[in-house]
């Protein structure tokens, strides 16, 4: 699969004149907007739809309001949009555009899995020390415990009272 990745990229850089493509999600059309990684016909009517009802997009994260574009068709396409200037097009094959949303798709992918990873160790993390407090927490308990006993055998010591000593036995 990488060895596929690397022939389409490289036939891309060595046999066309690709030009960076930049969409105007502002003014483009419907199929300028369907040129764009994870964008068909519904998607691109969904824009060109909150754009007629909510007037021109102010930032480029605006576009994740729009219904059916969330943050991963964002992370996609979010490199060839913009919010002024002329909407420009590529001459990319269509093999050549699979294959950066192949690229793209995995790195929005390890993104999300490196960044669940994270949350896992913080778990974990959370997790040890809750646990080493509860056995803190335990070994004090158990402390008190044996203090309070030795306190009690103490106590009981000092409330008993001299034994009478038998008739002929001197007394201090």
């Amino acid at each position: 699969m990488n060895k596929l990745k690397a022939f389409l990229v490289l036939s891309g850089i060595f046999l066309s004149t690709t030009l960076f493509a930049k969409v105007n999600i502002n003014s483009a059309t419907k199929e300028q907007l369907e040129s764009l990684m994870g964008v068909g016909p519904v998607r691109a009517q969904a824009i060109v739809d909150y754009r007629t009802h909510n007037g021109p997009f102010q930032s480029l994260d605006q576009l994740k309001n729009v219904d059916g574009v969330g943050t991963g068709v964002y992370e996609l396409i979010k490199s060839d949009i913009s919010l002024s200037g002329a909407t420009t097009t590529d001459n990319k094959s269509a093999a050549q555009k699979e294959g950066e949303k192949a690229d793209k798709k995995e790195k929005v992918a390890k993104g999300k899995a490196k960044k669940a990873a994270g949350e896992e160790q913080a778990v974990v993390k959370k997790e040890k020390k809750a646990k080493k407090e509860k056995d803190s927490a335990k070994k004090v308990v158990k402390k008190a415990k044996g203090d309070s006993k030795k306190v009690a055998k103490k106590a009981k010591g000092s409330d008993k009272k001299p034994k009478k000593k038998a008739a002929g036995e001197a007394q201090p």
